[in-house]
C-alpha cells in the first residue's frame, strides 16, 4: 500500500482528525480484562490459551491500529 493509501485509510478511520491517546484508567481495565478471560479459559477448557506466559494486550486507537495492520498486511498489498 502506498503512503497516499495509508494516508487516506487513517483519514477515513478518525474521520480527518487527530485522535487521543487511550486513557491508561482504560487500558489497564482492558489488560486485566484479558487476564481473567485467560484464567477462565485455561480452568474450564483442555486447551492453554498462553504457554510463554500471559497475553500481551496492545490498546491502541484507530489510527495506531491502521499503522500496525498496513505493517503486518504489507507483504500482501
Amino acid at each position: 500500500m502506498t503512503n497516499s493509501g495509508v494516508e487516506v485509510a487513517r483519514s477515513i478511520a478518525n474521520s480527518g482528525e487527530s485522535e487521543p491517546n487511550i486513557d491508561p484508567s482504560q487500558r489497564f481495565k482492558i489488560e486485566e480484562l484479558m487476564r481473567v478471560a485467560e484464567l477462565q479459559v485455561d480452568a474450564n477448557t483442555p486447551h492453554l490459551v498462553s504457554g510463554d506466559g500471559p497475553f500481551k494486550v496492545e490498546v491502541v486507537n484507530r489510527t495506531l491500529w491502521i499503522d500496525d495492520m498496513v505493517n503486518q498486511y504489507r507483504p500482501l498489498l
